[in-house]
């Protein structure tokens, strides 16, 4: 048997001792956090985006992730109800996208997010501007109205000549129809950023049926579930559920009439904390009733502590590139009934999907796909938006709408909707994480102490070596000290001795397989449905995330 031995000059640094002990013995390690990801396939973009999303990562420094999420999901936002892919007869999927990066504080989400739909808000700046008259006018045209009708309603109730009375009550009401039945004049809004329900029904209804919500923060989720619900914090979905569809939506107000929509096509882009995520895990209903599954998500690594100081800025060609595509796609316009135009597959790109619809519905029945149904059941939906956006990014110097979706523009979706498969289970994984957040922290600050100055991880460690390496944690809160060694145990890093060493110090062997990987040390979540588990499909079968 090879045991791992210790370097001594390092063990006097940390003050443990040191005993060899058989990696055999010891279980592999388990994960803190989320594990660590395939990064985006960016060669599957067509350009400009592949373009665009690298200098944008390398530019802030951030996960490529990211940036993708978010300029595919700008896409989304200026083709939504203008497109629809076809693949065979008798199914059709829109092209708009709810999609979520999750990232923890410091990760310069707010860069990103501001430089991925900077072009729509030149867009609608523009459209302010060209709207700012018009708009003006017609509303002063309606309260005019409304002056005259109340003068008039005032008028009938109390003329005492029965032929002015009339008279006034005929004029009233025609210009009561004309005031119900005229829209009122409101300035174009594609995108909000946190709103009530009935208000983005409101503007959805306002502006053909079509919006976005962007935000870099997840007060979406609260709304969702319920923050503004006159119906006292019971959530508050349906209308995104029906709004991701394209399905009819009747949505009541207080004190006024609904409103209706025939085919709303909202558009979701969030780049948030994994805590937001985390905060839903006792809102049973966000999964139940398919929301969550509704996503495509992005869990990158984060590259703070690696990242570059001083970086190369977006090349000033791109950044306007990546502008004029995106108001480029802006311009194209639904059929003149107003209703979207069909964009089909060749017959190899169709070919190409159904096989890939039919290995997804192996992975629902007993694979990767199988713990997640409820998204995964959406996953070629999702991946014949994809199709559809890079499809018109791909032709949108010549007509997007002339041109068949290929094969090739069919498999590298399929690439983007395969990388995110294992973002989406790490994602969930966070509703049913039952470890509290700041131990998981607590416990990467323990890993990285014993690695800290080493060439080598020791062999045993102390409880009091590890306390003293982190006195501002855990010097008056023993519980907390307690908490961690407990959780490191559970993860196979370390394990407690059944007699404490001479001075009454309890003590604990390190693992031999976490000091010969210490070069690459494993920081991901403690779930049993994690691919390096070690627990086989039958056992993972038994939990549900």
């Amino acid at each position: 048997m090879n045991a791992i031995s210790c370097i001594p000059e390092t063990i006097a640094k940390v003050g443990v001792t040191c005993v060899d002990v058989d990696a055999d013995e010891w279980p592999p390690l388990e994960r803190f956090g989320p594990p660590p990801l395939q990064r985006f396939p960016i060669d599957a973009l067509p350009e400009p985006l592949r373009g665009w999303v690298s200098s944008e990562s390398e530019a802030t420094q951030t996960p490529p992730d990211m940036a993708t999420l978010l300029a595919l999901t700008a896409t989304s936002v200026v083709l939504a109800k203008k497109v629809l892919v076809e693949p065979w007869a008798g199914y059709r999927e829109p092209v708009n996208i709810y999609s979520a990066t999750l990232l923890d504080p410091a990760n310069r989400k707010s860069a990103v997010f501001a430089d991925a739909k900077r072009p729509i808000e030149l867009i609608e700046q523009e459209l302010h501007d060209a709207a700012l008259q018009s708009v003006a006018e017609r509303q002063s045209e309606r309260r005019q109205d409304q002056l005259r009708l109340n003068k008039l309603e005032k008028k009938t109730a109390d003329e005492k000549d029965p032929e002015k009375r009339v008279a006034a009550s005929e004029e009233a009401s025609t210009l009561a129809k004309k005031l119900a039945t005229t829209p009122e004049p409101v300035m174009p809004t594609l995108v909000v950023e946190d709103t009530t329900t009935e208000k983005l029904a409101l503007l959805m209804h306002e502006n053909g049926e079509r919006l976005a919500v962007l935000s870099a923060e997840g007060g979406i989720f609260a709304a969702m579930g319920g923050r503004y619900s006159a119906k006292g914090g019971a959530d508050d979905f349906e209308m995104y559920l029906k709004a991701h569809a394209g399905d009819s939506s009747k949505v009541h107000r207080i004190s006024r009439s609904p409103v209706v929509l025939e085919s709303p096509a909202l558009t979701i882009g969030l780049a948030i904390q994994p805590e937001v995520i985390r905060g839903l895990a006792g809102k049973s209903a966000f999964r139940g009733r398919g929301l969550l599954g509704r996503f495509i998500y992005a869990y990158p690594e984060s590259w703070i502590g690696k990242r570059k100081i001083r970086t190369v800025p977006m090349p000033k060609a791109l950044e306007l590139e990546y502008q004029s595509l995106i108001k480029r796609l802006f311009q194209i316009q639904p059929r003149p009934d107003g209703s979207p135009n069909i964009v089909r597959l060749n017959d190899e790109a169709a070919n190409e999907f159904e096989e890939y619809c039919r290995w997804i519905e192996d992975e629902l029945g007993a694979g990767e796909l199988e713990m997640m149904r409820d998204w995964g059941g959406k996953l070629a939906g999702l991946t014949l938006r994809i199709a559809g956006l890079m499809h018109c990014v791909k032709h949108a110097n010549s007509d997007p709408l002339s041109n068949s979706i290929d094969v090739e523009t069919m498999r590298n979706a399929q690439h983007i909707a395969k990388w995110a498969i294992p973002h989406a289970a790490a994602t969930f994984e966070l509703l049913s994480c039952d470890i509290v957040p700041e131990c998981v922290g607590d416990a990467v600050h323990v890993i990285r102490s014993l690695t800290k100055d080493s060439a080598q991880i020791p062999s045993t460690v102390t409880r009091r070596n590890i306390q003293r390496h982190g006195q501002s944690r855990f010097n008056n809160d023993a519980t907390r000290l307690d908490n961690v060694l407990s959780l490191l145990e559970q993860a196979n890093y370390l394990r407690r001795r059944s007699s404490a060493e001479k001075g009454g110090k309890v003590t604990y062997d390190v693992s031999p397989r976490f000091r010969a990987e210490s070069s690459n040390v494993p920081i991901a979540s403690l779930s049993p449905l994690s691919p390096d588990s070690g627990i086989s499909r039958q056992e993972r079968s038994t939990f549900k995330i």
